[in-house]
């Protein structure tokens, strides 16, 4: 039973693309939906008037697990999220690709983007990897893979692309970073 469910798509037209299917492939489901933003070109610099709280959209007492939808295209998605988690709910959230890696890596200029170099120190960091692939391509392919709560692994793959071998293992995440220079340069 998923009624106390609360599935979060990162905008209000995902969610009523969404909604629209549901109603099409599973008319008599009932699961609860909301969105992370509303886009506008003032959010995106950093100074929406319209911008209303994740907490108007939510309801706490009800909600047993937040299910983000792939809130990757905009950063105020994740900036949602963390807001969401801020507001103290008890209730469990699964991100469903993110893009993570992105804020981990400093994709993100801090000079340009200060509240994402904040969330990217801070609360990107608490997130428990469940399944996770990152394929590293090149003359020495390989993967980073984890299945929670194994450990951290790193694979080689041979030139035909099948993966041939484990070649590390550890039980904290390593950085993309360190598995690129150690076992894939």
């Amino acid at each position: 039973e998923n009624k106390n469910m609360r599935i979060m798509f990162p905008d209000k037209d995902e969610m009523d693309r969404a909604l629209d299917l549901k109603a099409a492939e599973y008319p008599n489901e009932d699961v609860n939906t909301s969105f992370l933003i509303t886009p506008s070109i003032f959010g995106d610099i950093g100074l929406d008037p319209f911008k209303s709280p994740i907490a108007s959209r939510i309801t706490p007492e009800e909600d047993s697990l937040y299910v983000i939808a792939y809130p990757s295209y905009n950063v105020n998605e994740m900036l949602a999220v963390e807001e969401l988690h801020q507001e103290g709910v008890e209730a469990p959230i699964v991100v469903i690709n993110g893009e993570l890696d992105r804020f981990r890596s400093g994709y993100y200029p801090s000079v340009f983007y200060p509240k994402i170099a904040k969330m990217s120190s801070s609360f990107i960091p608490e997130f428990e990897a469940v399944y996770y692939i990152h394929n590293f391509k090149g003359r020495n392919p390989g993967v980073l893979f984890r299945k929670y709560p194994e450990d951290w692994k790193v694979y080689r793959r041979g030139r035909d692309n099948k993966v041939l071998e484990c070649i590390h293992s550890q039980p904290t995440r390593p950085t993309l970073k360190e598995i690129a220079l150690e076992y894939f340069c």
